[in-house]
């Protein structure tokens, strides 16, 4: 197990098995199995709430008993990280910590992730413990954003894992990884239009991983009405232009944002391209009256603008982590959605991108050195 990807394939079989069994249908994930809060019956909300649930806790495992080597920043090659961290953190009492934050004592850790830590410091100073509860702040709201609005639990739950954040938020950057969830539980009540708790719950995010406080424009960005022309034409000219001038635009955003902010060359221009195509597939496909997913393909437009930058800067990347999450849900929909005449070929289509999504999410996590998922070492061993 610890030479392969073997606790992965069997997390992605056991939910496979686990959603065929909810759903008690002969072959594979009939498409409603998951519609909960969309449409489903009592008894699908049923399937769909019990599904999530232990998918999302099968998930907490894995990434709770996951020992130091599996995550970049758990403890580095300096003898320092997460892990030094929280021991130093939880020498110092509640007053002593907000006395020494102004002083870096905590390295660049942000006052609610060093709080949060010195919490469950009190509760257990072991290491394992901060992880569990990591995984648990990150996980359980993409758990509850899925069960809210997917249409196939199963398959949001495949593209989840197989999103380029996964890997290096949940198991190195797991600051940022909360954070994300918290920008993920804020897309419901954009939806539902609370400003005043989307901004509570995006400050919150913020004092977890800075970056954060940029998912405020994700509320105007949302409610953004613009037909699918519009989108597919206007959303393409502007990310051309984006991606065209981001060298002089990254050296003025730089000036407002970190003086000291330098540029780098990547290769992640790569999954810029791939991401606008994806941009492409989601505004040719998607109902044209459906205003929720609307508003899901405008953010992930944001995703994509950030994206453009990230051949130049790592953190325009990890600012598109807080706005791809809306995939987790938008594409299963889509597949569910798509006007197919023969209802029997959407049931292969979806297994298709699911087998899809999941070879990617495999490949991510063997070959992503920040997440070192590979090769899994649990904390026992």
């Amino acid at each position: 197990m610890g030479n392969s990807m073997g606790i992965y394939v069997a997390y992605y079989i056991a939910i496979t098995i686990l959603f065929i069994f909810v759903g008690k249908c002969k072959f594979c994930i009939y498409p409603r199995v998951g519609s909960s809060a969309i449409g489903g019956s009592d008894t699908e909300k049923r399937q769909s709430a019990f599904f999530v649930v232990v998918s999302s806790f099968l998930l907490i495992l894995i990434l709770g008993f996951r020992s130091e080597y599996n995550g970049l920043d758990l403890h580095n090659s300096l003898g320092t990280g997460y892990f030094y961290f929280y021991d130093i953190i939880n020498k110092d009492s509640f007053l002593e910590i907000l006395q020494n934050f102004g002083k870096k004592k905590y390295a660049n850790f942000e006052i609610g992730f060093v709080l949060f830590c010195k919490f469950i410091g009190t509760l257990c100073s072991n290491h394992q413990i901060m992880l569990f509860a990591s995984a648990l702040v990150s996980v359980v709201p993409v758990g509850y954003y899925i069960y809210k609005n997917s249409k196939n639990a199963w398959l949001s739950m495949m593209v989840y894992m197989a999103l380029p954040f996964f890997g290096p938020a949940y198991f190195s950057a797991i600051r940022q990884g909360i954070a994300i969830g918290f920008v993920v539980y804020s897309y419901e009540l954009i939806k539902r239009k609370k400003l005043i708790g989307f901004i509570l719950v995006i400050l919150l995010a913020s004092t977890f991983h800075s970056s954060a406080i940029v998912t405020l424009v994700a509320y105007p960005m949302y409610h953004f009405r613009v037909d699918r022309e519009s989108l597919m034409i206007g959303g393409l000219v502007i990310l051309g232009a984006v991606f065209l001038l981001r060298i002089p635009l990254f050296l003025v955003l730089s000036r407002i944002v970190d003086e000291d902010a330098q540029m780098t060359v990547s290769s992640a221009v790569n999954l810029f391209l791939l991401l606008t195509l994806l941009y492409i597939l989601c505004v040719a496909f998607k109902k044209q009256q459906d205003d929720n997913m609307r508003g899901s393909v405008n953010l992930f437009w944001i995703a994509c603008a950030a994206q453009s930058f990230s051949g130049i800067s790592n953190m325009a990347g990890r600012v598109a982590w807080y706005f791809m999450p809306v995939l987790i849900v938008l594409i299963p929909n889509l597949v569910v959605d798509m006007q197919i005449k023969e209802k029997v070929i959407r049931k292969p289509a979806i297994c298709l991108v699911g087998i899809l999504a999941g070879i990617i999410g495999l490949a991510v996590l063997r070959f992503d050195t920040i997440a070192a998922a590979y090769p899994y070492v649990p904390f026992w061993r």
